[in-house]
């Protein structure tokens, strides 16, 4: 095995969240809040402990990044009917037809680069190899 594998992938990490963070401080947005609207892009509106569970945050952290994205008109919250204790988190039209474009042009072009000379041959193999690792750092009871 390569020695420091695992560093040199946290730092390959590290470099593409700043190459992100460039792009959205200049679209005026911060990586928590880009976080949790493509959260919501992908998985569809849900409940506030739903994003938690998604996202690798602390319950305080959420809120705040949620009560900015309300104030600026990017996403409701209301009680959720099933269990009126919850929030229901919706992304609103004006982010999906604004922001959301742009914020998904960000993140193409920062992948773009990132796998900038790979064959699709390659990025077939290490979409296999990176399910094998997320499989074997799951928690026992998710496997």
């Amino acid at each position: 095995m390569l020695p420091y594998l695992g560093h040199k992938l946290a730092h390959i990490v590290n470099l593409k969240r700043r190459r992100l963070d460039s792009y959205l401080q200049s679209a005026g947005i911060t990586r928590p809040q880009c976080q949790v609207l493509l959260m919501l892009h992908v998985h569809g509106d849900g409940t506030q402990k739903s994003l938690l569970g998604r996202l690798d945050m602390d319950p305080a952290q959420l809120a705040r990044t949620l009560d900015a994205l309300e104030k600026d008109g990017y996403l409701t919250r209301r009680p959720w009917q099933e269990n009126r204790r919850c929030m229901f988190v919706e992304m609103t039209e004006r982010c999906r037809n604004e922001r959301m474009p742009a914020l998904l042009a960000a993140m193409n072009g920062v992948e773009q680069q990132l796998f900038h000379g790979f064959s699709d041959d390659e990025l077939a193999l290490m979409h296999t190899m990176l399910d094998k690792m997320q499989t074997n750092l799951q928690p026992d009871e998710d496997q």
